[in-house]
Formats: structure tokens, sequence, C-alpha cells
């Protein structure tokens, strides 16, 4: 019977051998890992991009909406309740605008921190990187009173048009969804907001209604 003993195995080579254990443990499961990260990392980002051009701005865009449908309202209430000329709508609700626009808004209402229209020049909202949409008033609503407009909830008094010119005021009319513009690839429906009450943007989602029908 064989007393002699076993082979012995060196430092050197145990730390071969530990090496060449931790290269296989990380060929099968760290590589993978590191890959699945890279492509969560350029889904992220890319998601994020399209927030930022797509999202951010329609919402800025139902915001404006909002502003200018109050501003209006407030110089009705400073007019006998009259409301604005379709001539004159823009210049004259102008001021109202500015104190609307440049209300303080919390963190919750305005967690993107969004930039407000200017109050000069043309209004609009952002349709890509070189154009813009215009804001136009519903023409039907020239020099009344409050109370002569009936279902004020859903009596659509701002609309969104094809391109901004000043005081745009024309009849209230639907515009084909193509040319509206386009969030992740698909056009939203064209901003509207009644005389009172939420802007579609808030009502039906942001004009994420049949999103996907273009």
């Amino acid at each position: 019977m064989s007393t002699a003993p076993p082979p012995f195995k060196s430092s050197e080579g145990q730390k071969r051998s530990s090496s060449k254990t931790f290269l296989i443990v990380f060929a099968v499961i760290g590589i993978p890992c590191c890959g699945l990260l890279g492509v969560g990392a350029y889904f992220f980002w890319n998601t994020f991009k399209a927030l930022k051009r797509d999202l951010v701005p329609a919402m800025q865009c139902g915001v404006a909406f909002e502003d200018i449908r109050d501003a209006i309202v407030m110089y009705a209430h400073d007019h006998g309740d009259k409301l604005p000329d379709a001539k004159t709508w823009q210049d004259d609700v102008r001021p109202y605008y500015l104190k609307t626009r440049d209300r303080k808004f919390s963190q919750k209402e305005n967690p993107f921190k969004f930039t407000r229209i200017p109050a000069e020049g043309l209004w609009g909202c952002r349709k890509d990187e070189t154009s813009q949409t215009g804001i136009a008033y519903n023409s039907a609503f020239s020099g009344k009173k409050l109370d002569d407009v009936k279902d004020q909830y859903e009596t659509v008094v701002l609309f969104e048009i094809e391109a901004p010119r000043s005081n745009a005021a024309e009849p209230l009319r639907e515009l084909p969804k193509s040319g509206a513009p386009r969030i992740f690839g698909h056009s939203r429906n064209w901003m509207r907001i009644p005389l009172k009450g939420k802007s579609n943007f808030r009502r039906d989602g942001g004009g994420f209604n049949d999103l996907g029908d273009d």
C-alpha cells in the first residue's frame, strides 16, 4: 500500500486556475449582462430624446392653449363679459396672457420646467425643427357675451392651425390629422380648447387618441 503524498499544487497554479474560472464565469454571465445594460442604456437614451423632442413640446402647447384661453376669459371679465373682437383678439388679450403665462407653477404642476410661448410675436406650437403651427380664435365668439355661449365646456374657443399668423381668427374647422405635429413618429391630434375646462391634451391623453392611424 502506497503512502506517497498527493501531488502538490503550487500557489501559481492555483492562481492560474482561479483566473481561468473567472474568465469562464465572466464570459458566460458578465458579457451578456454588459450587452443587456448597453441595449438598455441605448433604449433609455433614445426614449429620453424622443420625449424631449416630441412630448414636451406637445405639453407646452397644451398649457399655452389653457393660458391663452384664460387670458380671453380675463379680458371678457374686464370688458362687461364681452369676448374680444376677432380682428384684434390677440392684441387685446396680450396683457392678460402675460399674467397667466407668468403664474408660478409648483414642481408637481410643471415637472419638466417647460417654457411659455412669448407674449410678443406670433403665437403657435412647435411642429418640427424649423416650423410652427398657429393658434386661431374661433371667430364665432367675436364680440359675444360669455352668457351667450351655450355649452361652454364643449364649445371650442381656440384651435390649432397649420401656421402662425397675427390675430389668427376663423370659423372652427377640422384639419387632416396627417398634417399635425408628430409624437414618436405618428401625428397627434390638433390642439383645441373649450371656453371652460381642459384642452384636449389633458382631456383625451394629449392627442394620443388614434396615434397610430397614420
